[in-house]
């Protein structure tokens, strides 16, 4: 009788162990990194990304799932919706140059940056760009002296999330 319980006991150890999901089994966002898009569809309009105009952005969810975007107006307004893929783990953004006009179309890869660190110019016209145009810089310095030049405004990420979250309408 002893054996049997001794051998379910460890039938249930095992099964404890690898069985259930830890609850950090997702890495953590600082140790996600950005990825490279290819000829991937942005999962609000279906262009492909690499075509459209930087910036762009991208979003990884907790079951590892990865979707990109071709603007990042595009990004904000899918943020919006309840995901099947669950709640987000990481956001992440192309960031410009601030000696480059933000006006041209310009498709290269920039370098991608957490979104929460990185610093946004509303208000400048950018051709070509899916919904609102929003440009992306790495630091507020840089953003404030593009914004002086073109005529924007200047906002951090809660700033930006802001501006497309929907006004309560009143009864």
């Amino acid at each position: 009788m002893n054996s049997r319980i001794t051998i379910l006991c460890s039938v249930l150890a095992v099964l404890l162990v690898t069985g259930c999901p830890k609850k950090n089994s997702v890495a953590k966002t600082s140790q996600l990194k950005a990825e490279k898009f290819a000829g991937h569809e942005c999962a609000a309009c279906g262009m492909i990304v690499r075509d459209q105009s930087s910036p762009r952005g991208q979003v990884v969810h907790r079951d590892g799932t990865r979707k990109y975007f071709c603007s990042v107006a595009d990004m904000m307004t899918y943020l919006l919706a309840p995901s099947p893929h669950g709640k987000t783990k990481a956001v992440f953004v192309e960031t410009l140059d601030p000696k480059v006009d933000p006006t041209i179309f310009s498709k290269p890869q920039r370098p991608w940056r957490d979104s929460e660190k990185s610093t946004y110019v509303l208000g400048v016209d950018k051709p070509r760009v899916m919904g609102k145009p929003i440009l992306v810089y790495e630091t507020t310095k840089q953003a404030k002296a593009v914004a002086e030049k073109y005529k924007g405004k200047v906002v951090g990420w809660s700033g930006l999330q802001a501006t497309f979250k929907k006004p309560a309408t009143k009864k």
